[in-house]
């Protein structure tokens, strides 16, 4: 009798085991992946192309212990695909494989217009071209970090797919440090920053049980450069920016270039708990994303603080 009572006792509770180490594992995954985002500057340490180097060795191995820790916890949630009601709210990137900006839509649309093109210089063989659409991030990435121009702050998306929300924003510091060592400590430009917002419209997700993954198909509609506290202001007059809406979809169809097609992009969730989100993009890249805080303002109600 007392032994079939401690089998039946083992029997009930080795469910409540199992749930509580798959929890554990979950949870030990995730602190992997935000151990590597801190390490490595939400990604931006990572260095993966050949254009980086000698820096290119640095922190090698850390995107693929990421993406192991990723691909387990995915493997470990096979039970059902993300649905749009757990991807609502209001999310904060910790961790990418690419550049930070490309999580919003307006570069994503940008990649996509790209296709499958690809550059190699005139004097050079085939066998050199690389992507266009990574030549032109990198470019731009050239363009706006170089000498400590632009950094880039904190990057939120709010989402809302029954009530057809997307939007997503990245705070830009401008000039952070420019003064010249030794000659002195005066500063040579001033110090200001805004948050761009870009909105979006025709949202769209696609479930696939095959794969346990959420599409979510958007259209870009607007961007906006707003204040944001505890930047300054942009000096200069520039200031009246702030606020303005800017008409990326027409003007987006207005460019010869596109002959017409409206900016278009899609991204894809491949994991999504209570507070951990994980989007994968068109070339397979990854952007780990943390749930925020209750009480934090949804970018549709941040408005623009008057100055």
């Amino acid at each position: 009798e007392s032994s079939a009572s401690v089998n039946a006792t083992s029997a009930s509770a080795s469910p409540s085991s199992a749930v509580l180490t798959a929890d554990d594992d979950a949870q030990r995954l995730k602190m992997a992946v935000l151990r590597i985002g801190a390490q490595t500057d939400r990604g931006q340490l990572l260095f993966r192309q050949d254009a980086y180097a000698p820096l290119d060795k640095y922190n090698e191995g850390a995107e693929a212990e990421a993406r192991l820790a990723i691909r387990q916890l995915r493997d470990a949630n096979q039970t059902r695909a993300p649905t749009p009601e757990d991807v609502e709210g209001t999310w904060e990137l910790v961790y990418c494989t690419k550049q930070l900006f490309r999580s919003s839509p307006f570069f994503m649309a940008i990649r996509e217009a790209f296709g499958d093109a690809t550059w190699h210089a005139p004097w050079d063989t085939e066998e050199s071209a690389v992507p266009s659409g990574e030549l032109f991030f990198r470019l731009h990435e050239l363009q706006v970090k170089s000498w400590g121009t632009s950094t880039v702050g904190k990057v939120i998306q709010t989402i809302d797919i029954n009530k057809g929300v997307f939007i997503s924003s990245f705070d830009t510091i401008l000039f952070a440090l420019t003064v010249i060592p030794i000659v002195g400590w005066f500063k040579l430009l001033p110090t200001f920053g805004a948050r761009v917002v870009t909105e979006t419209r025709d949202v769209v997700a696609t479930t696939d049980d095959s794969l346990n993954t959420l599409k979510i198909a958007m259209e870009v509609e607007k961007t906006t450069v707003n204040r944001e506290d505890g930047l300054p202001e942009p000096p200069f007059g520039l200031g009246a920016l702030m606020g303005v809406e800017w008409p990326v979809n027409s003007v987006w169809k207005l460019l010869p270039w596109n002959g017409g097609r409206a900016p278009t992009c899609s991204t894809t969730v491949v994991y999504c708990d209570e507070d951990f989100r994980v989007n994968e993009d068109v070339d397979g890249e990854l952007f780990v994303y943390m749930r925020c805080p209750d009480g934090t303002p949804a970018l549709s109600e941040a408005a623009d603080p008057v100055a």
